[in-house]
């Protein structure tokens, strides 16, 4: 029962709070039209982060020692240094709030109004922004994306649950190289609607997933991929 269980006075609590989560697909489709907005949305919508940036904030927290955090338990918030709309900022603060305007500091071009600047001090967070994109180069064979493989499940394939299964397809993709021991093999699925090449950006020499050190294989879900 929980009052049986020991207390640990070393946990350290990490809160990572973002505003609009943008997937790679969407990406392209940014900036948004301020004069097609749903007309309640809050100064708080108007910022916006990059899918992998939420990936990237949680490999942070993680690794941060407890002795880079002020307290035992510290928010962030993860947001791109701009906004997500067509307008610069100060004209979006004129139309939304009027002569009401509740701040009084300088507002150059898109720049958001949530600050990000705790998560970059202590995190070490770099933002994307669709404004300044990079080019998402491929990944060498050592490390990346030659074409994916496809798993073509047999005639009298079945699954567990009793349903036959042939002709079933499951699209792959592997990185790096397996050792003879069979040894370093890291499986890495995939969540939701994402696909392989959405958890790239993590796979790679040098990267989270080396893979001067690890054969990764990165498995799409049924039916997505």
């Amino acid at each position: 029962p929980p009052s049986k269980r020991p207390r640990s006075e070393a946990l350290s609590f990490v809160s990572l709070r973002f505003s609009n989560i943008i997937k790679q697909e969407k990406w392209n489709e940014l900036p948004l039209s301020w004069k097609s907005r749903p007309l309640k949305v809050t100064p708080l919508m108007w910022a916006y982060c990059h899918e992998h940036d939420v990936v990237d904030a949680h490999l942070k927290a993680l690794m941060l020692p407890a002795e880079a955090l002020a307290s035992r338990c510290e928010s962030f918030i993860i947001v791109a240094d701009d906004t997500r709309y067509d307008l610069p900022t100060a004209q979006m603060v004129f139309e939304h709030f009027g002569d009401r305007r509740p701040f009084s500091s300088k507002l150059d071009g898109f720049a958001s109004l949530v600050s990000n600047k705790k998560a970059k001090r202590v995190l070490g967070m770099s933002f994307r922004s669709f404004r300044t994109p990079c080019a998402s180069q491929p990944l060498s064979q050592d490390g990346s994306t030659s074409q994916a493989s496809v798993f073509h499940a047999p005639a009298d394939f079945i699954l567990k649950s009793g349903i036959p299964g042939g002709g079933l397809k499951f699209v792959y993709q592997m990185y790096g190289a397996l050792n003879t021991e069979k040894t370093n093999c890291i499986l890495h699925p995939t969540s939701f609607d994402a696909t392989h090449p959405e958890l790239e950006f993590n796979v790679g020499p040098g990267k989270t997933l080396d893979t001067n050190r690890y054969c990764v294989l990165i498995v799409n879900l049924l039916g997505n991929g």
